[in-house]
C-alpha cells in the first residue's frame, strides 16, 4: 500500500517540479510583457485608434499560448535571454515511479546486473511514505484553484442560459429595426433578438448563433435613434468577433489566475474593446453620433447590472467609471474615418509582437550556456569507464555516499529491503539517478540510471545499443533474459542495460577496471599522511622559517588560550594555516595536526571519517581520554592521536607526532611511470624489455646500508645492526637465482618495484648501490635507502641465503644437483604419546623466543598463516599421506625435509614450535622460522573440532588413519535430468540457505573452488575419478560418495551437491553443499 502511496507521492512531486518550473518560466515573461504593454498602451492612448491598441492587447493572449522557449532573431529574447527564463522539458511532468528499482541478479561474467523487482504485499508495507514537496503542494494549489474558477464559470453560463429560457422573442418592429442595423454595419448572419424580465444591460450571449439579450423595459425608454444605436453596438461586438475572444480571454485568466497582472490586463483588454466596439458605432452612424452618447447616459441612469466573469454574456455598459472614461474618450476625439485596423497599423502590431513576443533564447546562447554547463559539471556529471561516474569514484566508502547524496530512497540486495540501522555486508543503496553497489563498507559499482550523467562522447542513458556499439567496438558480450539484454565490455568495466524494445540504453553499471587503480588525485602523495612521519610535504625536521617560507603568513598563533603574533614568539606554541596547524616548540616542528580531510592516512580515512572505521583499521590497542566536548582516540606506536566529536563519533582532527626515524624522513620521488594503487601503495612499472650489462653480472656481497651514496665509506659501516640482505648474484639474461628478481642494466625488478641500481669503483674495489624499496617507499613514500654490495665472486655465494640468516645444515643432509637441501627422512620410528592430538596454528615465529601468548608476531593482516593445523595420529601417521613423524621430528616426502617440533608449557596450556622448512629453506638455504601451534584435542578422529557431526552410512567405514571411506562401487541407474553443464552459484550449510541473487559464499574474495560440473551419459563426467549413478556422485581419489539433489526454483534448475572435502572424511564434519545452476 505505502508503495503505491508513494508512486503517487513522487508522480505529484515530479509534476509539481515541472509546474513550478514552467510556471515560474512564463510567470517572468507574461508579466515583462503586461507592464511593456501597459506602458506602450499608456504612451499611445491619445495617438491611436482604440482599434490599434486594442490588437495590442491581443498580443498578450497569443503569448499566453505560445512556449515560454519560443524565440525569434527579432525578439528581446535572442539578446536578453539569460534574463527570461523559458520552461522546462516536458519529461518533467512525467511521474518517474520508484518501481523501477534495481535489483541483482547473477550473469555468468561476474558482475551484477540490475532489474526491476517484483514487490509483494510484505514488502510494501515496510515502505517509508515519502513527504510531499513544497513544489507538489503548489501544484496541488493552481489545480484546486482552477477547478474552483471554472466551477464558478459552468455556474455562471447555466445562469445564462435560464436567462434566455425565461426571456422571449422581440416583437415585429423590433426585429425590422435589427435587419435595418444589420444591414447598416454589414452583417448577413442571422441574429436573434430577445426581451427578458430581468433588469440587465444590453448584451450579446452564444458564439454560434448570438442572441442580443434586451431588457423588456428598454424599448419603451428609448427613442428609435438610441435603441438603434444600442443595436449597432451589440451588432458590433458579433461582427468583429469579440465573443471568441472573451471565451480565450476567460480560459487564460482561470489557467493564469496565479498571476495578479493577468487580472490587470484583462481588465485594460475589457475597456479598450469597449472604446474600440464605440469607434465602429460612430463610424456607423456618423451623423447620429450624438444619439450614441447620449443612449450610453440614459443606460447606464437605468442602473442596469453588469454580467461578470462570462464567456457567454458582452453588455454594453460594464461599470459607471467605464463609462464615463468612453464618453470621455469620444468626446475628445474625432470621430474616426475607419474603424479598420488597416495595413500600416497591422504591420506596426506585427513588428510589435515579432520584438516582444518571442522571449527565448537564441541557439548561440544556449550554446554558450551548455557549454558553460558542460565546463561546470564536466566533473560531477562525466562517466569514466572504470574510474568513476561524476565525483563518485570505486572505495568511496558508505559514510561518503551518505555525506554527499543524503537519505537513500531504497537499500535493498535482490529482494530483501534494510534500513540504515540493519545494514548487510553487501547491498545496493538508490538514489534515483544513481545508485552504487556497497561491499564491506566500499562502494563496487556504480550504477547511472539518468540522463544526466554522460560519457566524455555525450552517450549516456537513452542513447541507442547501436550507438553504443559503434562507439565502443565489437569486443562485447550480451547476456539475454526475458525483458532486458545485458551488453558488457569487460575490459573497459561498463555494462548497459538495454530495453527489449526499443534497444535503448536503460542503465549503465560502472565497474572498476585495473587501471582505475590508479585513479587518485594528482595532489595524492603531497597530501598523504604518513603516520609518526609527515603530514604532505611537512616533516618533522622543518624549522618554523621552513614552515612560514612554505605556507605564508598564519591565521593564529596561540598557546593555550593565549595569542601571539610572530614578533613575540615563545618558547612553545601553535601555528594554524586553515587546514594544518603545527606544534612548534624551540623553532622546531614537534607536532603536526590536520583538520581538513584533503590529507589522507594511506589507507584512506581522514578527519569525517567515524570513530569505528579508525579501530577498524589500526585495531585494539589505543588510549582513550574523555573530556566534556570531545574524545581523544591515541595510538601511539603509530604516532597518531584522534579528536573525536562528542556526539557523532567522527574524526575532528588527526594530530601527528614524530617517531623514531621521522627526522630523517625524505619524501621519495615517485617516477611517472609509477601509480598509487587502491590500497595506497607505489606500484612500479616493471614490464621493461632486457637489456644487458656486463659489468652488473657476478656476485655482490652486502657490506653496508645507507641513506646517500656519498656518506659511504669503505673503511667505516654506517649501519650498527644486522643486514637483512646478505647478497645479490646477478646471472645471464636478467635471472636472479634462488629469488622472485629479476633484472636488465639499471634496475632489478620485482612483482611492484623497480630499483636502480649504480656501479662505482672505490679503492680499486667494484661497489653496487641498490636502491631499497621496502614498505617505507611503497607505503609511506618515504625515499629509499641503499644497499652497499661489494662485488665477490659467485661462487662464494651459491650455497648462503639471500636474506637473513643461514640455515643450520645437518650433517646427514645433502644439496643435490638442483640445489636444493634434501635432509635424512628415512629414520626408524620412535613414539611420542604427547604429540598425537589435534594442533592448531596461533601465530608464525622467527625465534622461539619471539612467541608471547597474548601478542601475536604474524604481521600480515587478517591474512591467517599457510599452515592452519597439524593432526598427529598414532604409529608416525598425520591426516596427510606425505606427511609423517618421528619423536622429534616430522617428515615431508615431497619435499624432503626432516623438521624439528619443540613441544612447551605455557601459561597452562601445551604449545609446539615446528620448524618450517619451505622454500627459504631448500633453496635460499635461510634458516628456518617457527609455527606456533597450540594443542587443542587429544582426540584424532572421530569428533569434528568445529560444525556439526556427519552422519557416516552404515555401508561406509573408518581407516587406520581416520579417514572415512565411503561406498562407491554401486551399480549405475540413468538420471537424465541430470546430464549437462552446471555452474556454481554458491556454498551453502544448509540446502534452506540458498537464495537467489543473494549469494551466500563470502570467503576467498567470493569466489568459489568448485566452478563447475559436467554430467555424460552412462555414468561419465569431464574428470576421470568422479563417475555417477541416479542420486550419487563418487571420487575415486578420495572414496566418497556424495549426495545430489535437483530442484527447481524461480524457473531454473538447481543442484545442491554434498561436498565431502578433509571435514568430512577426516574431521567427520557434516558436508556443506555446493549450489550448481543448470546451463
Amino acid at each position: 500500500m505505502n508503495q503505491a502511496v508513494n508512486t503517487c507521492i513522487t508522480g505529484l512531486n515530479n509534476i509539481g517540479q515541472g509546474f513550478w518550473d514552467y510556471a515560474a518560466g512564463i510567470f517572468i515573461q507574461v508579466s515583462v510583457l503586461i507592464v511593456l504593454l501597459l506602458i506602450i498602451d499608456f504612451l499611445l492612448r491619445k495617438r491611436v485608434r482604440a482599434v490599434f491598441r486594442y490588437c495590442l492587447w491581443m498580443l498578450l493572449f497569443v503569448k499566453l499560448v505560445l512556449p515560454a522557449s519560443f524565440t525569434l532573431p527579432t525578439g528581446i529574447g535572442y539578446w536578453l535571454g539569460d534574463y527570461f527564463p523559458s520552461e522546462v522539458s516536458i519529461a518533467k511532468f512525467v511521474p518517474q515511479t520508484e518501481e523501477a528499482v534495481p535489483v541483482a541478479i547473477n550473469i555468468p561474467q561476474g558482475y551484477i546486473f540490475l532489474e526491476p523487482p517484483i514487490m509483494n504485499e510484505t514488502e510494501a508495507t515496510g515502505v517509508e511514505l515519502e513527504p510531499i514537496r513544497w513544489q507538489g503542494l503548489v501544484f496541488s494549489g493552481w489545480l484546486v484553484g482552477m477547478l474552483v474558477l471554472l466551477a464558478l464559470l459552468v455556474r455562471r453560463i447555466c445562469f445564462v442560459r435560464g436567462l434566455i429560457a425565461q426571456s422571449r422573442p422581440a416583437n415585429e418592429r423590433l426585429l425590422e429595426m435589427l435587419d435595418e442595423c444589420r444591414c447598416q454595419i454589414g452583417i448577413r448572419q442571422y441574429i436573434e433578438l430577445r426581451l427578458s424580465g430581468n433588469k440587465l444591460s444590453p448584451a450579446v450571449c452564444g458564439l454560434f448563433k448570438p442572441i442580443i439579450l434586451m431588457p423588456a423595459i428598454l424599448p419603451k425608454k428609448l427613442s428609435r435613434e438610441k435603441l438603434k444605436a444600442v443595436l449597432i453596438h451589440e451588432l458590433a461586438h458579433i461582427k468583429r468577433g469579440d465573443g471568441w475572444v472573451n471565451l480565450l480571454q476567460t480560459m487564460l485568466q482561470i489557467v493564469y489566475f496565479y498571476n495578479p497582472l493577468v487580472w490587470i490586463a484583462n481588465a485594460m483588454v475589457r475597456r479598450v474593446r469597449e472604446q474600440a466596439v464605440d469607434e465602429m458605432v460612430l463610424v456607423t452612424l456618423k451623423p447620429e453620433t450624438k444619439n450614441y452618447s447620449n443612449m450610453l447616459i440614459d443606460i447606464a441612469e437605468m442602473a442596469f447590472w453588469r454580467p461578470k466573469f462570462s464567456v457567454r454574456l458582452i453588455s454594453v455598459v460594464e461599470s459607471k467609471k467605464a463609462l464615463e472614461r468612453r464618453i470621455k474618450h469620444m468626446l475628445n476625439r474625432p470621430v474616426p474615418k475607419s474603424s479598420k485596423l488597416g495595413c500600416l497599423g497591422l504591420i506596426a502590431i506585427v513588428v510589435i509582437g515579432a520584438i516582444l513576443l518571442p522571449m527565448g533564447s537564441n541557439s548561440m546562447a544556449e550554446a554558450a550556456n551548455t557549454q558553460k554547463n558542460s565546463r561546470r559539471n564536466s566533473e560531477t556529471k562525466t562517466i569514466v569507464p572504470g574510474v568513476r561516474v561524476g565525483d563518485y569514484t570505486f572505495g568511496m566508502s558508505e559514510d561518503d555516499v551518505l555525506k554527499s547524496l543524503g537519505k537513500p530512497k531504497v537499500i535493498f540486495y535482490g529482494e530483501e529491503r534494510y534500513t540504515l540501522g540493519n545494514l548487510p555486508r553487501k547491498y545496493y543503496m538508490h538514489f534515483g539517478d544513481v545508485s552504487f553497489l556497497i561491499v564491506d563498507d566500499s562502494v563496487k559499482e556504480i550504477t547511472a540510471l539518468s540522463p544526466s550523467y554522460k560519457f566524455a562522447n555525450g552517450l549516456g542513458v537513452g542513447d541507442s545499443e547501436q550507438k553504443i556499439k559503434e562507439v565502443f567496438g565489437d569486443d562485447f558480450q550480451i547476456e539475454e533474459t526475458k525483458w532486458k539484454d545485458f551488453l558488457t565490455y569487460k575490459d573497459k568495466g561498463l555494462m548497459f542495460e538495454i530495453n527489449k524494445r526499443d534497444r535503448t540504453v536503460v542503465e549503465i553499471n560502472v565497474s572498476p577496471i585495473e587501471s582505475s587503480k590508479s585513479y587518485k588525485n594528482t595532489d595524492l602523495v603531497n597530501k598523504i599522511i604518513v603516520p609518526g612521519m609527515r603530514v604532505g610535504d611537512y616533516t618533522f625536521d622543518m624549522s618554523k622559517d621552513d614552515v612560514l617560507e612554505t605556507l605564508g603568513k598564519p591565521k593564529r598563533i596561540f598557546f593555550g588560550d593565549r595569542r601571539y603574533t610572530l614578533d613575540n614568539l615563545p618558547r612553545q606554541y601553535f601555528m594554524h594555516f586553515g587546514d594544518v596547524s603545527f606544534h612548534i616548540v624551540n623553532d622546531s616542528v614537534k607536532g603536526i595536526t590536520v583538520l581538513s580531510p584533503s590529507y589522507k592516512l594511506p589507507n584512506g580515512l581522514r578527519v569525517g571519517d567515524s570513530e569505528q572505521k579508525i579501530k577498524q583499521a589500526f585495531g585494539d590497542d589505543f588510549k582513550v581520554e574523555e573530556t566534556k566536548w570531545k574524545d581523544f582516540l591515541s595510538y601511539k606506536d603509530e604516532g597518531l592521536m584522534f579528536e573525536i566529536h562528542k556526539q557523532d563519533r567522527t574524526v575532528m582532527e588527526i594530530n601527528v607526532s614524530p617517531l623514531p626515524g621521522s627526522e630523517s624522513y625524505k619524501k621519495a620521488h615517485i617516477p611517472p611511470t609509477s601509480y598509487i594503487n587502491e590500497q595506497g601503495r607505489i606500484v612500479d612499472k616493471t614490464d621493461y624489455p632486457f637489456v644487458n650489462d656486463p659489468k652488473v653480472i657476478g656476485g655482490w656481497k652486502s657490506v653496508d646500508f645507507v641513506r646517500e651514496i656519498n656518506q659511504f665509506n669503505p673503511s667505516e659501516k654506517s649501519w650498527k645492526g644486522d643486514l637483512h640482505l646478505n647478497h645479490l648474484i646477478f646471472e645471464e639474461g636478467g635471472n636472479i637465482p634462488r629469488s622472485k628478481l629479476t633484472w636488465t642494466k639499471g634496475l632489478v625488478l620485482s612483482d611492484d618495484t623497480a630499483s636502480k641500481y649504480i656501479i662505482r669503483e672505490i679503492d680499486g674495489s667494484a661497489y653496487m648501490f641498490y636502491e631499497w624499496k621496502s614498505g617505507d617507499y611503497t607505503s609511506r613514500y618515504m625515499k629509499p635507502f641503499y644497499y652497499v654490495l661489494k662485488k665477490v665472486l659467485a661462487e662464494n655465494l651459491k650455497y648462503k641465503p639471500m636474506y637473513g640468516k643461514k640455515a643450520d645444515i645437518p650433517s646427514t643432509s645433502y644439496i643435490n644437483e638442483q640445489g636444493r637441501i634434501v635432509d635424512k627422512i628415512d629414520y626408524p620410528f620412535v613414539n611420542d604419546s604427547k604429540v598425537i592430538g589435534t594442533w592448531k596454528s596461533v601465530d608464525f615465529v622467527r625465534e622461539m623466543e619471539e612467541f608471547k601468548d597474548s601478542e601475536k608476531q604474524w604481521e600480515h593482516g587478517e591474512s591467517r598463516p599457510y599452515l592452519k593445523e597439524l593432526i598427529f595420529l598414532p604409529n608416525g601417521k598425520t591426516t596427510k599421506n606425505w606427511r609423517t613423524w618421528t619423536k622429534g621430528l616430522v617428515f615431508h616426502s615431497g619435499d624432503k625435509t626432516a623438521s624439528k617440533y619443540t613441544i612447551k608449557k605455557i601459561k597452562g596450556s601445551t604449545f609446539m614450535f615446528f620448524e618450517w622448512k619451505s622454500g627459504d629453506y631448500t633453496i635460499r638455504y635461510r634458516k628456518p622460522a617457527y609455527y606456533v601451534l597450540k594443542k587443542v584435542s587429544s582426540e584424532t578422529v572421530h569428533e569434528p573440532m568445529v560444525g556439526e557431526k556427519a552422519h557416516i552410512p552404515p555401508t561406509s567405514t573408518i581407516d587406520e588413519d581416520g579417514r572415512i571411506v565411503d561406498k562407491i562401487d554401486y551399480p549405475f541407474i540413468n538420471d537424465s535430468q541430470l546430464i549437462g553443464t552446471w555452474k556454481s552459484v554458491d556454498f551453502v550449510g544448509e540446502m534452506e540457505q540458498f537464495k537467489v541473487g543473494e549469494k551466500q559464499w563470502k570467503g576467498r574474495g567470493g569466489e568459489l573452488y568448485l566452478k563447475e560440473l559436467i554430467f555424460l551419459p552412462n555414468g561419465r563426467t569431464f574428470k576421470p575419478w568422479l563417475t555417477w549413478t541416479k542420486g550419487l556422485v563418487f571420487h575415486s581419489g578420495d572414496k566418497t560418495a556424495s549426495k545430489y539433489t535437483l530442484k527447481n526454483i524461480e524457473g531454473s534448475t538447481y543442484m545442491f551437491y554434498e561436498w565431502k572435502s578433509g571435514d568430512y572424511t577426516i574431521r567427520h564434519r557434516k558436508p556443506s553443499y555446493y549450489v550448481l545452476k543448470k546451463t
